[in-house]
């Protein structure tokens, strides 16, 4: 593995996912030189689980356009790298607008003008960094967004992103943590169903990183049979409160989350079920209504 730190970005970090995994992995530890978030409370969040950070933005637009809402005022190359750091692995959980199918229609570059996307991959084209890790909802992956994913997937293999071009399958991974076993901090640590779509690429269009790009993939679908045992499936919400804090005086529940609280409760005993579906359906349907 890396013998120096791998010097990363983290593009609408939220509370830092990817900067958690990148420098705590044991074989390296990954050092962050740039953090964009517009959110503030995420900040918050970022700034009290990271440190304040030596470089950070509030909007990605501010690192690669002159003016933030017109999209057709990018910058150059030579004016971005002054405002993004070196570094080897570009993350970003970005959000995905529609793409348009208005304008002039000049190929994917175009295609993608409007949107955040378009502002991540005007930094790649100026820095090239080694490896792109990109997130999004489970959605993406969905047969309403075949067209949208196929645009991301055409943009990063278009050579005027890089000489070299960009290595990056059809197939993006499909993850959830609660597949992960607990050795590799999944499991009974993070016993959430919550599926995101992932998108891997690595600079250089050649067979050797599409091998390697595949046999992550491959890896990832065989998650389940990493430990002899391991049943993501099946695990007891009472060993986990049973780990829990004796002195919960620090958690607050505001007032608004009280109500959603007691609805959810209040839902759990009216409806006709002994198994409940992994996710916040009833939750959210209170909320919404």
């Amino acid at each position: 593995m890396a013998k120096t730190p791998l010097k990363f970005i983290d593009l609408f970090a939220g509370i830092g996912g990817f900067h958690r995994a990148l420098t705590t992995l044991e074989d390296f530890k990954g050092e962050c030189v740039l953090t964009c978030e517009m959110d503030t409370h995420c900040r918050h969040v970022y700034e009290a689980n990271f440190g304040k950070q030596s470089t950070f933005s509030e909007n990605i637009r501010l690192l690669t356009r002159a003016k933030v809402n017109d999209p057709d005022s990018a910058l150059d190359p030579d004016e971005i790298v002054k405002l993004v750091p070196k570094h080897d692995v570009l993350c970003a959980g970005f959000p995905c607008q529609p793409f348009s199918k208005s304008g002039k229609q000049h190929g994917e570059k175009d295609k993608t003008r409007g949107t955040l996307f378009y502002d991540i991959m005007e930094i790649v084209r100026a820095r090239q960094p080694k490896y792109l890790i990109l997130e999004n909802v489970r959605n993406l992956a969905g047969p309403k967004h075949v067209d949208t994913l196929k645009t991301i997937i055409t943009s990063i293999r278009n050579p005027d992103i890089s000489d070299a071009g960009y290595s990056v399958l059809d197939e993006p991974i499909i993850l959830s943590p609660h597949v992960l076993p607990p050795s590799y901090k999944g499991g009974d640590g993070a016993p959430q169903v919550r599926e995101r779509v992932f998108i891997l690429a690595i600079r250089g269009k050649n067979k050797k990183n599409e091998n390697k790009l595949k046999s992550i993939l491959k890896e990832v679908q065989a998650y389940r049979n990493l430990e002899k045992g391991w049943n993501p499936d099946n695990w007891d919400l009472s060993d986990i409160l049973k780990r829990a804090p004796t002195d919960i005086t620090k958690y607050k529940v505001s007032k608004s989350e009280a109500k959603w609280l007691k609805a959810w409760d209040d839902f759990v005993k009216v409806i006709h079920l002994t198994v409940f579906p992994a996710s916040r359906f009833g939750l959210r349907f209170f909320v919404e209504n």
